[in-house]
């Protein structure tokens, strides 16, 4: 029976939400940040893995070491147009004991692209890339924990962490002791019973806070030595609670005849206190349980096993958390162009309101958890609702799925809407994922359902398969098998893979995806990053794939008609295979990248980049009157040919305020049309940890081999005021000035103004 934890009505909220979400459900959205998951390691630091749902690549973090926040500089290996990439989209992380709760946005692809988090204080951290390609893993030191940085506070009050939502008593609250100065005297040599008492309470209470991170770190052995230090002790006030807790830590770490003596000890010694009750309940179901011996905590298991766990479940816990916000966005563009004919100049404006919008977007989830379960539900919705009369609503669901996490056999079952995490799966999909863990480093997983990022037309229906390996090495990977179909017909069949190697702080990542049906290769990917020193990392990118993906569903691209329709038509598959292969580009990209630490305050990047996408040839029929055939027409398309990047990017703190974040950067691009100069400057400041500032300044010169040319200047600065720990309130202002002179008697200039206001409610 699942207990549930009410407090500050956490279901009334989810409901709350919930309800919310009924009201406005519809179509997928394409918001890129999945979810974040916050687990601990043996050693105590934080593990923070930040999901997106689309394929991406690391390329650097800024600053390094420590700092109260951070940009995570990456690429993105597929097609996200502007409507669909959500600017400062924002995920708060879950509840955690471990860590406090901090916050990562999205922001504005002229400056990356690239996630901003906000830490609530200085934290030291590490950045990596996440195994699956679609992930970036944010380890927080241990040394960051509030325990730690609280302990240096003299007289500071550690309140409970850890207890009751895992089925214990609440740890008692720790209050420091007072730092005292003072000469040493002969007089010193003999203290009273009063002053011994309190060097007592003053160590227990520095070795309590030491337990209390061991046991949240999973260190049992040494939380059992902080304790047992503490009843080594004269009597004091933490000398109950050390018993106690002593007893837990004992029984954690599989030391069960040593943790019912611990226990009955502290029921001789405290037989009617406010946790003797539970102690009893404690050790009465340790004693009904099948006595087994206790695996050694060092001690090898054979190849691949997975140790055997009589396991004593605890009290399931429940967490409600997640952000209500909404945004109200308007802009207005005016023109004003010159001609230039016989001599006499000519001149035009138009004014017009070009968005009038208010943004909604909510995310709930719930979980529940215990040490054997971890299961959890969560929705996440957006709507907009536009105010100007040629615009349209547009409501877009990203997930709602629940889920059931075994951590003792190993297994998971999800079932809703989904994001895509690999195995052949190509976006958001409305279905069942599935995994077992049959080995220690294999693991099987199951995926069916329809994808749900379209809407023009039957969503395709897929199922398929994948094994997972080298879960716990440093080399491992992934195979798969996938069948997909649309109107019955079989839309795409790939077998692929990924391989991945992570050691020492070197990487390298590659995926392959192969269409059977089309017996043409789909995807490749190789990405990697390297460190040859201490002040140097290196990073590389080759992807070649089809855009978008081959599937038979591109054959219809460039008419209304649907695949079935034209199979009704007298088209063969063969006929429908070679319009979507004439009808699918394939883009190259290749990038090298360098970040070269200065200092602590300074690091330099730079990117070199080419990337190509191919020719179409025309396809379909055109009939003399410019009507098209049942297939339809795509008229041919020019390759892009080449088209070289290089940019160069100089990141620093505390440079126009303390403790702020600035960015300078030129870039150079060139194509076969196209030569375009970029200066951007970007900073980001805080003030009395409520008030953020976000600066940019970007400038654009633009030419063309007909002798246009084009200067657009877009200044942009958004404010955000903390009202507390769970509301924000934010606005936004910004321009874009364009001057375009096709030739040299044409121009026109342009002004586009916008402004947005909103708040953020974390709950």
């Amino acid at each position: 029976m699942i207990k549930y934890n009410f407090k500050n009505f956490a279901a009334i909220k989810f409901c709350l939400v919930i309800a919310i979400f009924l009201l406005t459900i519809n179509t997928a959205t394409a918001e890129i940040i999945d979810s974040i998951d916050v687990t601990t390691d043996t050693n105590g630091d934080v593990k923070a893995l930040i999901k997106f749902v689309v394929p991406i690549q690391k390329v650097r973090y800024f600053p390094t070491g420590k700092s109260r926040f951070l940009d995570v500089y990456f690429n993105i290996l597929d097609t996200v147009s502007p409507d669909q990439w959500q600017n400062f989209e924002s995920k708060h992380s879950p509840p955690s004991d471990f860590i406090s709760s901090f916050t990562v946005s999205t922001r504005d692809l002229k400056l990356g692209p690239k996630i901003h988090i906000d830490f609530d204080r200085d934290v030291e951290y590490e950045v990596k890339s996440g195994k699956t390609g679609r992930s970036i893993l944010l380890i927080l030191k241990k040394a960051s924990s509030p325990v730690t940085q609280t302990a240096q506070i003299s007289g500071a009050i550690i309140p409970s962490r850890i207890g009751v939502k895992e089925g214990y008593p609440p740890f008692p609250q720790i209050i420091l002791p007072e730092r005292k100065q003072k000469d040493v005297s002969p007089q010193d040599a003999q203290k009273s019973l009063k002053e011994v008492i309190q060097d007592a309470n003053d160590k227990a209470a520095l070795l309590m806070a030491k337990g209390e991170e061991s046991l949240l770190a999973n260190e049992m052995l040494s939380a059992i030595v902080s304790f047992n230090n503490v009843l080594n002790l004269p009597a004091n006030k933490y000398t109950e609670d050390a018993q106690l807790w002593i007893g837990i830590a004992r029984d954690k770490s599989g030391q069960t005849p040593q943790a019912i003596a611990e226990f009955e000890t502290y029921l001789k010694l405290y037989p009617n206190t406010i946790n003797s009750s539970w102690v009893k309940a404690k050790l009465a179901s340790i004693q009904q349980t099948q006595k087994m011996t206790p695996i050694a905590i060092n001690a090898p298991l054979p190849v691949n096993a997975r140790p055997k766990v009589n396991l004593i479940p605890t009290a399931y816990h429940t967490d409600v958390f997640g952000s209500l916000s909404m945004y109200y966005y308007t802009g207005a563009s005016q023109s004003t162009t010159v001609s230039t004919v016989g001599g006499i100049q000519t001149s035009s404006s138009l004014t017009s309101q070009d968005q009038a919008a208010l943004f909604s977007s909510v995310l709930a989830s719930m979980h529940t958890f215990n040490n054997e379960f971890d299961d959890r539900v969560v929705v996440q919705d957006s709507y907009a609702k536009n105010f100007l009369t040629s615009g349209h609503d547009r409501n877009r669901l990203s997930a709602a799925y629940a889920e059931v996490k075994n951590r003792i056999s190993d297994y998971s079952v999800r079932v809703g809407r989904q994001s895509a995490y690999g195995g052949g799966v190509l976006g958001r999909f409305d279905g069942v994922s599935a995994g077992y863990g049959i080995t220690r480093d294999f693991r099987i997983n199951v995926v069916g359902g329809q994808l749900a990022d379209l809407t023009i037309g039957e969503q395709p229906k897929f199922a398929g398969a994948s094994l997972d390996f080298g879960a716990k090495s440093s080399f491992g990977g992934s195979l798969y098998f996938i069948n997909q179909t649309v109107e019955g017909i079989l839309d795409r069949q790939a077998i692929g893979g990924l391989m991945r190697y992570f050691a020492q702080g070197n990487s390298v990542f590659s995926l392959v995806d192969y269409d059977k049906q089309f017996n043409k290769l789909n995807m490749f990917t190789l990405q990697g990053s390297f460190s040859l020193n201490e002040s140097t990392d290196y990073n590389f990118l080759v992807d070649h794939r089809r855009s978008p993906s081959l599937s038979i569903r591109n054959s219809v691209n460039g008419t209304s008609a649907s695949v079935s329709t034209l199979l009704d038509q007298g088209f063969t598959i063969d006929d429908l295979m070679q319009l979507a292969d004439l009808r699918t580009p394939i883009s190259d990209v290749a990038q090298i990248g360098m970040t070269n630490k200065l200092n602590e305050r300074w690091q330099m990047g730079t990117d070199i980049s080419v990337s190509n996408t191919s020719a179409l040839q025309e396809s379909g029929t055109l009939n003399p009157d410019f009507t098209v055939g049942q297939e339809g027409f795509v008229p041919a398309q020019p390759s892009t040919g080449n088209a070289w990047n290089i940019s160069e990017r100089i990141m620093g703190t505390n440079v126009i305020t303390s403790n702020d974040l600035t960015m300078f950067s030129v870039s150079l691009s060139t194509s076969e049309q196209v030569i375009v100069k970029q200066f951007l400057m970007h900073n980001h400041a805080m003030w009395n940890n409520k008030w953020t500032l976000d600066s940019t300044f970007r400038l654009s010169l633009q030419n063309d081999t007909n002798g246009g040319e084009a200067v657009t200047v877009s200044p942009t600065a958004r404010v955000s005021y903390r009202m507390n720990n769970s509301i924000s309130l934010e606005s936004e202002l910004g321009a874009d000035w364009t001057r375009n002179r096709p030739n040299d008697t044409d121009s026109t200039v342009s002004i586009r103004e916008y402004m947005a206001l909103g708040f953020r409610w974390d709950f």
